[in-house]
């Protein structure tokens, strides 16, 4: 696999975590997994980040080709604080 396509399947991979958390607020909390991906296995993390603003929380989603590797791609949302 190239080192562009392992990119591009990795943010799909940070794409569908991220949907799930927007969708349910609630779940942002320190959270890692593995799912299954264009015929191979990638992992994920989820950190909630601190912010100066009670109005939002920030997390940031990691996903890695595997368990002790560094991330290939980290993306950092907002999401309503509740």
């Amino acid at each position: 696999v190239s080192y562009l396509e392992e990119k591009q399947f990795a943010a799909m991979v940070v794409d569908n975590q991220m949907v799930g958390l927007m969708l349910d607020p609630t779940q942002v909390t320190a959270s890692q997994g593995q799912v299954h991906l264009a015929g191979r296995d990638w992992w994920w993390k989820v950190t909630p980040i601190a912010t100066t603003n009670g109005l939002l929380r920030a997390f940031d989603v990691a996903v890695a080709s595997s368990a002790s590797d560094s991330p290939i791609v980290t993306v950092r949302s907002y999401v309503p604080n509740e």
